[in-house]
């Protein structure tokens, strides 16, 4: 395990930053005083991103008392080493179902390990993009210690998978261990957000319409919102931050 500590300075705000690398390669970021912020939000990016992609998001959570954790998915930033590090696994690549099911299995596994180790003691807010977001929601459906889900432009459910690209049962299988839609009457029952851009062609809206219709039926307890950004697409930039941000610091 090694420690780097320093300082980022921004016109906006001075945050304290601190790099943490784990015993198994895990990788994170803290932004903030983990210890007396009122809010942790955990920052998990998508597919072919990292966790530096949330820094300016990061610092203005902190700007507004929040602390940030940012982490990278296994074979992603700091972990390209990683089997499939230097792969842009989109479909229709052969590896995608196995390695988007391992991707999240791995990083829900390590979590708690991980969060524990940079400090964390309290429950949660969890904000992920596209297969970052998939892994959010996985944190309720899992009962991890969460208090709340945010998550942008998520790929839920096979139909997410763009027409043309062609995979075996046995590839729907890998993306069935992280299907959304089991179990949906045992999740942790915290507030749940989606944020989608209207035009968004990478991951479908009627996925997460049908995912709140089912979760109305099994845990009408939960708290399921949909927000649609209009003329955004799928990429985390510009207006979907905006609402991003708005819901964080809004909590």
């Amino acid at each position: 395990m090694s420690i780097t500590a320093g300082w980022h300075q921004t016109p906006a705000v001075t945050a304290s930053v601190t790099r943490w690398t784990g015993p198994q390669g895990q990788t994170a970021v803290t932004f903030g005083d983990l210890s007396t912020a009122e809010d942790v939000i955990l920052m998990i990016h998508g597919m072919a991103g990292s966790k530096e992609r949330f820094l300016s998001l990061a610092l203005d959570c902190v700007a507004a008392g929040k602390a940030v954790v940012a982490v990278d998915l296994p074979y992603h930033g700091a972990r390209r080493s990683e089997p499939h590090g230097s792969i842009m696994l989109y479909p229709p690549h052969p590896q995608f179902m196995k390695v988007s099911a391992s991707v999240c299995n791995t990083l829900l596994a390590e979590l708690p390990a991980t969060l524990a180790a940079v400090g964390v003691t309290k429950p949660v807010s969890v904000l992920g993009h596209s297969l970052g977001g998939r892994i959010a929601y996985h944190m309720a459906l899992r009962n991890l210690d969460v208090q709340r889900v945010i998550s942008v432009g998520s790929p839920i459910g096979v139909e997410s998978i763009p027409k043309g690209a062609t995979f075996t049962e046995k590839d729907y299988g890998y993306w069935q261990e992280i299907d959304p839609f089991a179990g949906t009457a045992d999740i942790r029952r915290v507030p749940i957000t989606f944020i989608h851009g209207e035009k968004d062609k990478v991951c479908p809206l009627f996925t997460i319409e049908r995912l709140q219709a089912q979760m109305r039926e099994t845990s009408p307890d939960v708290q399921f919102d949909i927000k649609i950004v209009p003329d955004a697409g799928h990429e985390f930039v510009g207006a979907l931050e905006a609402a991003a941000l708005a819901e964080l610091i809004g909590a």
